[in-house]
Formats: C-alpha cells, sequence, structure tokens
C-alpha cells in the first residue's frame, strides 16, 4: 500500500514537470490535467471491492485494470 502511494505520488511529481515543460502547457493546464487521477479514483473506489474479488487470483489485475486502460484510451 505505501509503495502504491509513493509511486502515485512520484507520478504526479514527474508528470507535472513533464506536462510544463516537455508540453509547454501552463502550470493551470498541467495542474487541471494532473487533478483527474484523484476525481478518477474518487469516482471508480467505492466500486473497487466489487471489481477485485469477483475475479480469480491470477487475473486479479485485469478486470481491476480495464476501467483505467478504457479512460487513458489504450484499450481503446
Amino acid at each position: 500500500m505505501v509503495l502504491g502511494y509513493g509511486l502515485l505520488y512520484g507520478v504526479f511529481f514527474l508528470m507535472s514537470f513533464g506536462l510544463a515543460h516537455g508540453y509547454g502547457e501552463s502550470t493551470a493546464e498541467a495542474g487541471l490535467r494532473l487533478a483527474l487521477v484523484p476525481v478518477a479514483l474518487g469516482l471508480v473506489a467505492p466500486f473497487s471491492h466489487e471489481i477485485g474479488p469477483s475475479s480469480a487470483p491470477a487475473g486479479l489485475a485485469s478486470p481491476a485494470w480495464r476501467p483505467a486502460c478504457a479512460a487513458s484510451g489504450c484499450c481503446g
């Protein structure tokens, strides 16, 4: 759990630099893009108890990651 929080913080930290310096966005635009992640986590968290236990232990991450992949557009 602690590792997950550390990774989330690290991603936010690096993405802020990537959005501001790499893509040339203003700090307000970068902040709004980064604010979508906690909002999405807050919307999906109440349903996480339904997604996780319903799958087999070997494929536990697969059903849980489908909404995140679909929202990011990487799964189609």
